[in-house]
């Protein structure tokens, strides 16, 4: 009966931990609060939605749109083996889940694995923001930001 309490317990927390990296988007930052469409798909949302930024009105010049674009686009292929990675990582992660006695040492074990990866994976991500936060010039950035748009600005506590 203790074992099985320990082991709820445990699955608990770390059911918690977990859940917490989700309700921050993804490890991201971005995107727990957004509507749909204001952030790319993805582990973390390093690109931004070239949509989501015309609905801003911040009247993108063509060469933006193409900077942006190929920014993100360069997120998405470098990040793709850490995200294939991560997704096997979390699949092995439900299978272990799914045993009939699941073992905490083998599940802390892969959640250990997939901390690192998740770090990089957001340094990636916030380096990419970073980077279409340049293209744009200071009034679009104004604009955006006095439009809700939360995709620049760094998270500051819970709402």
């Amino acid at each position: 009966m203790r074992l099985r309490r320990a082991i709820l317990g445990a699955g608990i927390i770390i059911l918690l931990l977990v859940s917490t990296g989700a309700m921050a988007a993804g490890w991201g930052g971005w995107g727990a609060h957004m509507r749909v469409g204001q952030r790319v798909r993805g582990e973390d949302g390093g690109g931004i939605c070239l949509r989501y930024l015309h609905r801003s009105g911040l009247d993108l010049t063509p060469e933006q749109e193409e900077q942006i674009l190929t920014l993100s686009q360069e997120f998405y292929q470098k990040s793709l083996p850490l995200r294939q990675r991560l997704q096997r990582l979390r699949l092995e992660l439900r299978r272990l889940w799914a045993e009939e006695k699941p073992d905490e040492a083998a599940i802390n074990a892969k959640l250990t694995e997939m901390t690192p990866l998740r770090i990089e994976l957001r340094a990636m991500a916030m380096e990419t923001r970073e980077k279409i936060r340049k293209v744009l010039t200071p009034e679009q950035l104004e604009k955006l930001e006095s439009a809700g748009g939360r995709v620049f600005q760094r998270r500051r506590g819970r709402r």
